[in-house]
């Protein structure tokens, strides 16, 4: 045993564990390290290879800080947006699911843990033999999505941990399952942010894959409703001489949000300063005391400072794209080249933000409108039949990210009405996701839940889970990844030794004639 202080005490195999879990699960850490090996791979010198993994590295601490410092800017806007609508219910947060599992059960968090090594080590061994060349480095995301699949399988398909049997069912149908869709999702995924960035060697990794193709998807279809014509893309968008500072990201940023939070601040502030209204009890009251206080900020202070904090957290993370994309791709075009054939890179969603700021902006409003109107929906299902809906609250980080994205996937061929009806849509989605997990008994929380697109995955094993045969049951909860992975695996080494050489020797003949 290893005392630490006298009082805590672990044993060498847990803080290895613990350590390499850490360790693989920092997405800087993880991304740093495939950029130095890029680098070492295209023989450059010792100082710029370990530039590269501090530049790296560096550029995504970026990234998260930046997000850190936006999802606080959120925290005040959340609280204040469910008083003031005097809305209890279900508030999809992916990081708060995520850190009640770890409190309410641990085995579901440490299963979860090993699944996504697992899955990244069966990720490599697809990019390297099917023909789906990506490699998942959002980790982050990677390992919410692990602890989701791991607690469908205990929840779910109600497999005991304590049984070695079904631990190992368990884990290795998560790590199949989630392999596979770490490089579908990817390029899925992939037309668009070729599109988007002009580069071919990266995509995207994140929760919010199916969504962002939807959105992509549908701004096709405007291009194509619209023959191509009349399509405005939200850059075009043209600002009276009056109003040019809008063109600059951060100012349209901070003015638009400022309008957003005020439409929440002004009206709680006036009616809690002149006694209108009342704390409401327990800690919710606490903190909403913090807020409008005499010993606080100025709660009208308050609402600019946190409007403008949310936009410099924008500009953070666009900063640290910036920087860890100008190491990340040479680099990881030597990997392509030495290590996996032709491998991209898929990583996280604000890579494509420097490329259509305006759609950022547009994609998160639209995505939280379209929040508030399944406030209203399901707040009717729920006056009307209580044991059908929960209320979902709208979780403002996730419809921030995956707005975001969408518009800028949507309005990549569809323009302003892409982005507009893209993000708009994906806005439904997302708010219904928690829903389906209570429905199928997936969830054990009745105040938060999965928050993404891509947690609809979780379906697969949640629904197997039904089968009354227990045998029969765990066979197909093992057996359907299986042949999907193996399927994949022998595609692709059919399409390198078989059909490839058949159509190169073709193309010679050709050639020859």
């Amino acid at each position: 045993m290893i005392s630490l202080d006298g009082n805590i005490s672990i044993s060498a195999g847990e803080w290895f564990l613990s350590f390499f879990k850490d360790f693989i699960g920092t997405p800087a850490i993880l991304i740093g390290l495939f950029a130095m090996l890029g680098s070492i791979l295209l023989r450059k010198s010792g100082t710029q290879i370990i530039m590269s993994f501090f530049k790296t590295a560096a550029g995504f601490l970026i990234i998260g800080g930046g997000a850190g410092v936006l999802v606080g800017s959120l925290i005040n806007f959340q609280l204040l947006f469910t008083d003031l609508f005097n809305v209890n219910g279900v508030i999809p947060n992916n990081d708060g699911f995520a850190g009640s599992l770890f409190e309410s059960f641990p085995s579901i968090a440490q299963l979860g843990s090993i699944i996504m090594v697992l899955a990244m080590a069966l990720n490599i061994l697809l990019a390297a033999t099917s023909r789906f060349k990506y490699i998942y480095l959002s980790g982050h995301v990677l390992f919410y999505m692990s602890i989701m699949i791991s607690g469908v399988m205990v929840l779910g398909a109600g497999l005991d941990l304590e049984n070695y049997v079904d631990y190992s069912v368990a884990l290795i149908s998560s790590g199949l399952i989630l392999s596979i869709y770490m490089v579908l999702s990817a390029a899925s995924n992939k037309k668009y942010v070729q599109r988007i960035t002009k580069t071919d060697d990266i995509t995207i990794g994140h929760t919010g894959s199916m969504g962002y193709l939807m959105s992509g998807l549908i701004g096709d279809l405007i291009y194509k409703l619209k023959k191509g014509k009349n399509i405005k893309s939200t850059e075009d968008i043209k600002f009276p001489k009056g109003l040019q500072f809008f063109r600059n990201t951060f100012a349209s940023m901070a003015i638009t949000m400022l309008i957003v939070f005020a439409i929440v601040y002004i009206p709680e502030g006036i009616m809690y300063n002149t006694g209108l209204k009342l704390l409401p009890p327990g800690e919710a009251g606490v903190e909403i005391g913090k807020i409008f206080g005499s010993n606080s900020v100025n709660w009208l202070v308050r609402c600019v400072l946190d409007a403008f904090t949310f936009a410099a957290g924008v500009e953070i993370i666009l900063y640290g794209v910036r920087m860890a994309i100008g190491e990340l791709v040479p680099a990881f075009k030597g990997i392509s080249d030495k290590l996996v054939k032709d491998a991209k890179a898929a990583i996280d969603c604000p890579i494509v933000f420097p490329y259509a700021p305006n759609a950022v902006l547009i994609g998160f409003l639209s995505s939280m409108m379209a929040g508030i109107i399944g406030i209203g929906l399901t707040l009717a299902v729920r006056l009307a039949n209580p044991a059908i809906l929960p209320v979902i609250i709208p979780g403002i980080i996730a419809h921030f990210f995956l707005g975001a994205t969408s518009g800028v996937f949507g309005n990549s061929k569809g323009g302003v009405w892409g982005a507009v009806i893209g993000s708009f849509v994906h806005g439904l989605i997302i708010t219904f996701v928690p829903v389906i997990f209570i429905a199928g008994g997936w969830s054990p929380s009745k105040d938060l839940g999965w928050g993404d697109t891509d947690y609809l995955i979780g379906i697969i094993p949640g629904l197997i889970g039904f089968i009354d045969n227990p045998v029969l049951m765990r066979t197909l909860i093992i057996l359907i990844p299986s042949i999907l992975f193996g399927g994949l695996v022998a595609d692709g080494l059919m399409n390198k030794y078989i059909f490839k050489p058949k159509n190169d020797s073709k193309n010679d003949k050709v050639k020859i004639s």
